[in-house]
């Protein structure tokens, strides 16, 4: 079921009184990614909160979102961005490196074998850079693996939750 609270709009599923967990979609997504997930999450005995972003999904876009639009205004545009989506440097993140891990928060990464994007050598090094992470990866699955497997990522992230409860 689609809320709107204070302009974003959201989904969820689950008791009200239960620990939340927030599922965030990625771009270009909405909350709509997680509605094969959610069931999981609520049946592990989590409140399941998938917001739509400003701009996405069913959330409106603030006047400064809508500028950001204007690079998908046009065939040309729309191009442009994925190919800057695709020559991405990822070198740039590199003075990131252990900041996830000082959390020390327990962690899942779930990936998609297939993800021609994202290759799993990232989930590998994710997995090595968390101490104490759990590693899976999902065969047949691509970059949208929440799309190509809801089931298997829902009962993957259900057994997460249970255990960390």
């Amino acid at each position: 079921m689609t809320q709107a609270l204070e302009r974003i709009a959201y989904r969820e599923e689950g008791p009200a009184d239960s620990p939340v967990a927030l599922l965030l979609h990625g771009y270009p997504e909405s909350s709509y990614m997680w509605r094969g997930v959610m069931p999981a999450v609520a049946q592990a005995g989590w409140r399941a909160l998938a917001p739509d972003l400003p701009g996405f999904g069913d959330s409106p876009a603030e006047a400064a979102v809508d500028e950001y639009w204007k690079c998908f205004a046009d065939p040309d545009r729309r191009r442009g961005q994925l190919e800057l989506y695709r020559s991405g440097d990822f070198e740039k993140l590199a003075p990131y490196e252990g900041r996830l891990a000082a959390l020390g928060v327990p962690a899942k990464v779930i990936w998609g074998e297939d993800d021609p994007f994202a290759p799993v050598a990232g989930a590998h090094r994710l997995h090595a850079e968390l101490t104490g992470s759990e590693l899976v990866v999902i065969d047949g699955a691509g970059h949208f693996v929440v799309e190509d497997a809801p089931e298997r990522y829902g009962a993957e992230l259900g057994a997460f939750l249970r255990a960390v409860a």
